[in-house]
């Protein structure tokens, strides 16, 4: 399926389906990937608590993960020290 947003962090990237699925991938430490674990992929994963979910958009931070879904929704996760 086609490829049709990506998101690069300073160790992970993001990358979203056209049907809106997330795919996650990198430095998994701090819960930046949203896998439910902090082990590292070196290939795309799925986000699976966001399955089922319309994804439009995601952006990556240093070591946290955003993306808005198609009612415009926020969604966040990773590391929370800051905010």
């Amino acid at each position: 399926e086609e490829v049709v947003a990506v998101a690069c962090g300073r160790a992970h990237s993001l990358a979203v389906r056209r049907a809106g699925d997330v795919y996650a991938w990198g430095h998994g430490r701090l819960g930046r990937l949203g896998t439910g674990t902090m082990q590292s992929l070196d290939q795309p994963s799925l986000v699976v608590a966001l399955h089922g979910v319309k994804i439009t958009a995601v952006a990556c931070g240093a070591a946290h993960s955003l993306c808005i879904d198609a009612a415009g929704g926020v969604w966040a996760w990773g590391d929370n020290r800051h905010g």
